[in-house]
């Protein structure tokens, strides 16, 4: 079976601290509107400041940091309108991508979703939300990395961190976790049948479900609050 999740070489130190303060932010230990020292960082992980730097700067274009003039870095809060934004932008990305996947599609492309699913599928079993999560990100940009459009790739990249975020918040409306894994085999049977419209519509009904779900008496999203 051919392989979906890369095998993960020596990390660099900005790497490590680039995943440990992605992974701050989105648990809510590093709150929404909240200001993100870099010195603190440096001393917590006991690594230099350039590594934060670094980390902060991608960060930064992910969406989830903004840096102020003379006020430093902060957290970036999600509002209603930040989601919808997110949500319309990923939607538009995701639909284009099945419309050229459909165009070359194979068995081999179909089995690579299908075995996404599987991982899916295991993390819930085990009961083992990160994995799942991982998972559903990877399910999508293997949609666009089948679109064999690298500037759609690249386009989908930076919202991955902020998809995650809204994952975590969509994530507790499901029954059970099988239920939402469900959501993507739709998807997966309407592009093995090359039927690149149904399987957009229903990609759509999928993320604006999505949206629908958190945006219920929303208020202001962020992952400390988890509305």
């Amino acid at each position: 079976m051919t392989s979906i999740f890369k095998k993960q070489s020596r990390q660099t130190l900005t790497e490590i601290a680039l995943s440990n303060i992605r992974k701050a932010i989105e648990d809510g230990l590093l709150k929404p509107g909240g200001r993100v020292v870099e010195a603190k960082l440096a001393a917590e992980m006991e690594i230099s400041r350039f590594p934060i730097r670094e980390a902060l700067r991608i960060l930064e274009q992910e969406g989830l940091v903004i840096t102020e003039p003379f006020k430093g870095v902060r957290v970036v809060s999600i509002s209603s309108n930040d989601l919808k934004e997110i949500m319309t932008v990923r939607c538009a990305l995701e639909e284009l991508a099945i419309h050229l996947a459909v165009k070359n599609i194979t068995p081999e492309k179909i089995a690579r979703l299908e075995a996404i699913v599987k991982v899916m599928k295991k993390a819930v079993k085990d009961n083992d939300t990160e994995r799942i999560f991982n998972a559903d990100l990877e399910f999508h940009k293997m949609l666009c990395r089948l679109s064999e459009n690298s500037r759609l790739l690249k386009a989908w990249t930076p919202l991955a961190s902020q998809i995650r975020i809204c994952l975590k918040m969509e994530y507790p409306f499901f029954t059970t976790g099988d239920d939402f894994v469900e959501t993507h085999q739709p998807i997966i049977e309407a592009i093995r049948k090359g039927r690149s419209k149904e399987a957009a519509q229903i990609l759509n009904n999928h993320i604006y479900g999505a949206l629908k779900r958190i945006s219920a008496d929303y208020g202001e999203l962020s992952p400390a609050n988890g509305k």
